[in-house]
């Protein structure tokens, strides 16, 4: 159902603002990531994705606050998306 009060994005978070090469496993899996995976082989393409720090995402999109932040995420992962603050508030 569509709701026009919320905004769906594909982004990715993190400490900084760079370019990232993806990872694609293929087209089913949820194995893709920013961190190769041991196995190269598994890999079915790479991309180079934008990477942008949650202050920068919410200042661009002229945003204050975000009531709902629903993400995707391997535990692995924090440091590198920048949420260990948040971690201290969960």
């Amino acid at each position: 159902n569509y709701n026009p009060a919320l905004t769906l994005n594909q982004i990715a978070l993190g400490e900084t603002n760079s370019t990232e090469e993806f990872y694609v496993l293929g087209n089913r899996s949820s194995g893709n990531s920013l961190i190769p995976p041991r196995d190269l082989d598994l890999v079915s393409k790479k991309q180079k994705i934008s990477v942008r720090t949650l202050d920068d995402y919410c200042h661009g999109m002229g945003l204050s606050n975000i009531d709902i932040l629903k993400i995707g995420i391997c535990w692995v992962l924090l440091k590198f998306v920048g949420f260990t603050v948040l971690l201290h508030y969960i």
